[in-house]
């Protein structure tokens, strides 16, 4: 089990849950939980729901909202899968869900949005805080925010006097959060603009470079989001990441990572209950000295109410599982083979290779059997 993560979770926000879940035999039901506070076990936890079919890697959830927390700032989030011999596997991930429902705001000044710094160069930041009245909020903590990198980078402290020498990083993705801090989950998040940090040219590697060629802006999506890039780099590329948002680009989860540098392509299979009307979808590109680029956070897709992931066997979409969805597969398979995509990587492992086979073999047999 691998639960994919989150950035930042908040009360009300609806969001996808996305996992990879493997079994040797057939994994028959998913359930998912949460548990705010210190509890790992996943028996003791809140169920939010089961009967989850076992060909399903996503759910809409909404973020309930938790209360103040009075033994951690953490909630976690559990997916369980069982498989056809009753074994139950599970995997967790813990999120701050803050509570946040109080006064006070923050005005940050600086960095501005677009701004690019080179390592080392100092970036102005200052923030005031007003209307903190209800004595909840005892200090103020900020934190470099590298968004495509899943890192949030503290230190600056509680005495920022006016702003922050750039670290030696590379990315188009940074922000500054500062974070109105009480007892455990008792906390507001305050964003900057998005800038850019990258090395002194002089190093001689330019950072790659991505363009997000699908979806486009306004578009509307049921079963499937295909998405498509064109990524290059004078030295190769590393990987291929995507992520989403469902909050405004506020924060961002892991739709996918380690997609080999060669791919293209990647069909993203969420499965939405209600209409998702502001998802926002981006590329990232990694070289092979960690730089990254991406593209894509500002363009605004919805995907409709029960669109949500077909069964993965009906691979043609066509609303019933038949031989033609074999076909379609292979197809997919061997254009796969032939030009470094992914659009058959089944299992989701980064690579397509005779796995995926068996993988989508196992599930269109289950789905004969048993439905999808």
């Amino acid at each position: 089990m691998d639960i994919k993560g989150f950035q930042l979770l908040e009360p009300g926000e609806t969001v996808f849950v996305e996992w990879d879940a493997r079994d040797d035999g057939s994994i028959v039901e998913h359930r998912l939980f949460y548990s705010p506070g210190l509890n790992y076990q996943p028996e003791n936890a809140i169920l939010i729901t089961a009967g989850i079919a076992g060909t399903q890697r996503s759910y809409q959830w909404t973020v309930p909202d938790v209360g103040p927390l009075l033994s951690s700032p953490e909630t976690n989030l559990y997916v369980v899968a069982i498989d056809d011999a009753g074994q139950e596997g599970w995997d967790r991930h813990a999120y701050v869900i803050p509570d946040n429902d109080r006064p006070g705001e923050v005005t940050i000044s600086g960095p501005s949005a677009g701004a690019s710094y080179l390592a080392g160069d100092f970036i102005p930041f200052t923030y005031e805080s007003s209307g903190f009245t209800d004595g909840y909020f005892a200090l103020f903590n900020a934190a470099l925010v590298l968004e495509n990198d899943d890192a949030w980078e503290f230190g600056f402290g509680s005495g920022i006097p006016d702003g922050f020498f750039a670290p030696c990083v590379s990315t188009d993705a940074a922000r500054v959060v500062v974070i109105a801090q009480g007892t455990y989950n008792i906390q507001k998040h305050f964003f900057s603009e998005v800038f850019t940090i990258r090395p002194d040219p002089r190093i001689g590697d330019a950072p790659p470079a991505i363009t997000m060629l699908s979806p486009l802006d306004g578009q509307s999506f049921a079963g499937t989001v295909p998405i498509s890039w064109s990524a290059s780099d004078d030295l190769g590329i590393r990987e291929i990441k995507i992520y989403a948002s469902t909050n405004q680009g506020r924060s961002w989860q892991r739709v996918v990572t380690e997609l080999p540098g060669p791919a293209t392509s990647y069909v993203w299979r969420p499965v939405a209950d209600v209409a998702a009307a502001d998802v926002r979808v981006k590329v990232v590109a990694v070289d092979t000295r960690f730089q990254n680029t991406s593209d894509g956070r500002d363009r605004v897709i919805s995907i409709l109410p029960g669109s949500g992931g077909p069964c993965p066997a009906d691979w043609n979409d066509s609303g019933s599982v038949t031989g033609a969805d074999i076909t379609a597969f292979l197809q997919d398979w061997f254009a796969d083979i032939a030009g470094g995509t992914s659009l058959a990587d089944f299992n989701n492992s980064g690579s397509t290779t005779s796995a995926d086979i068996t993988a989508f073999l196992s599930a269109w047999f289950t789905a004969l059997a048993s439905g999808c």
